[in-house]
């Protein structure tokens, strides 16, 4: 019989509403803790051997890193005395000092005899298992500091995954700052107010929605009021339509948003009564305020990522082809603006051709040669485009 320990014992015995563990421990024939994907492998004479919950909690503390849903849910079940002997016997211990830390917070109770703690701060998450704050608070009481991305009531968790770390380390806001800084400033004003309209029809168009145009156009006014024009360079204020990247990569985000639907459906009790009456019980709550956003952030990374090299730097390199194209043909030919406008557009999404029906359509009001003078500033790249900033 699998014999588990940790936070798998804990969510198993107590039936706690907690999402599934990702990497239950288990007691293995092994001689030393291994992780393997979807399990962590654990010696017999590792593994606490009690069914007392703080047994399992210090384990979990140690081997499994912080999952405060689990821990705020079975707190409750440490008692008084139980943690009262732990930290007597134990004061300086890291993973005593956390825990009497959290039971405190978690069950509302607060130890009236403990001893004094002489040894260094400690923090409630390891840097180098979870993305965590710069900021962390500081408790005297128990000289621990709570480090993660949020507070004790309402805690996110980010594991430090190879690929979010590989992300992080490309600091994706420092690629765009750099962008924003090294693009003129007329043509980033453009570019932004494309990626605001781009971003309100691309957050619509992704939950199946059509914004009314009117709607879409008064926000864009709206934001570039707030905004003050996106003056970058001085304010390192910035947009990236990473709406319009998820619309490309749909799956992909249902897949990040069921990471956490899925099992927090699971702890629902949804009974249909009749017609269109239901009832709903919620099996706990810690769910909604402690849980894993590793797969949300790492997507939410890899689109900004994909806006800022794939829409927005596009974005920016279209205008300035665009401009380069105008001024070369308006220099040349007497076209009215709007025509002019309308064909090097039409050039541009048609591979650097100008269709033969626009030729026809425009025949009465632009010269032939104007059409070929188009096609050839596209074709001879009128300007050479930026090389990625980034």
């Amino acid at each position: 019989m699998t014999e588990f320990v940790g936070y798998e014992f804990l969510r198993g015995h107590y039936q706690l509403p907690v999402f599934p563990i990702a990497q239950p421990a288990r007691i293995a024939a092994v001689m030393r803790i291994i992780a393997q994907e979807d399990v962590l492998l654990v010696p017999s004479g590792v593994a606490p051997h009690s069914h007392s919950p703080l047994d399992h909690v210090l384990f979990a503390l140690k081997h499994e890193g912080t999952n405060l849903q689990v821990l705020a849910e079975v707190m409750p079940h440490v008692t008084t005395e139980d943690i009262g002997r732990a930290v007597w016997s134990k004061p300086n211990s890291s993973y005593v000092r956390i825990a009497a830390y959290l039971w405190e917070h978690f069950t509302g109770i607060q130890l009236t005899d403990v001893p004094s703690i002489t040894a260094s701060t400690v923090p409630v998450f390891n840097a180098n298992r979870y993305v965590v704050s710069a900021f962390p608070q500081k408790n005297a009481r128990w000289r621990v500091a709570f480090n993660g991305l949020g507070d004790l009531d309402y805690c996110v968790t980010v594991r430090r995954t190879e690929a979010i770390q590989k992300l992080l380390d490309e600091n994706i806001l420092e690629q765009t700052r750099r962008f924003f800084e090294q693009t003129e400033k007329p043509v980033m004003d453009r570019a932004i107010t494309w990626a605001f309209l781009s971003e309100t029809e691309g957050s619509f168009a992704i939950e199946r929605e059509t914004p009314p145009e009117n709607k879409a156009e008064a926000f864009v006014r709206w934001v570039l009021a707030q905004s003050g024009k996106m003056e970058t360079a001085v304010t390192g204020k910035m947009l990236l339509p990473v709406s319009v990247a998820m619309k490309r990569h749909e799956q992909e985000y249902l897949d990040a948003l069921q990471s956490f639907s899925k099992p927090s459906r699971s702890l629902w009790d949804v009974r249909w009564i009749d017609q269109e009456q239901f009832d709903f019980k919620l099996n706990g709550g810690a769910f909604y305020r402690y849980w894993d956003a590793t797969d949300v952030v790492r997507f939410s990374l890899q689109m900004a990522k994909a806006a800022l090299r794939e829409d927005l730097q596009a974005e920016v390199n279209a205008l300035i082809r665009y401009d380069a194209i105008y001024r070369k043909v308006d220099a040349a030919y007497d076209v009215r603006n709007s025509d002019l406008s309308l064909l090097i557009r039409s050039c541009m999404q048609n591979a650097g051709i100008v269709s033969k029906n626009r030729r026809k359509k425009f025949a009465a009001t632009v010269p032939e040669p104007v059409f070929d003078a188009i096609e050839q500033a596209w074709s001879e790249g009128a300007v050479s485009l930026p090389r990625d900033a980034y």
